[in-house]
């Protein structure tokens, strides 16, 4: 088979839950570009959720 249809029976036998991250980084809405781009390079982390009010504002990429 090819990788296509490895990857379709992979994505079909996984649920979100086994593959979602659990314990969440997130950073403020105030926090400045270089502070957000610093916690992406530190933890290694390809997006991170941005947070203001106790609420989910967005989601910053690295390759934003």
């Amino acid at each position: 088979p090819g990788k296509r249809d490895v990857d379709t029976a992979v994505f079909a036998m996984l649920s979100i839950e086994q593959v979602m991250e659990k314990y969440l980084v997130s950073v403020s809405s105030t926090q400045t570009i270089k502070e957000v781009a610093e916690e992406l390079a530190k933890n290694e982390f390809r997006a991170l959720s941005v947070v203001g009010n106790k609420k989910l504002v967005g989601i910053d990429a690295a390759s934003d």
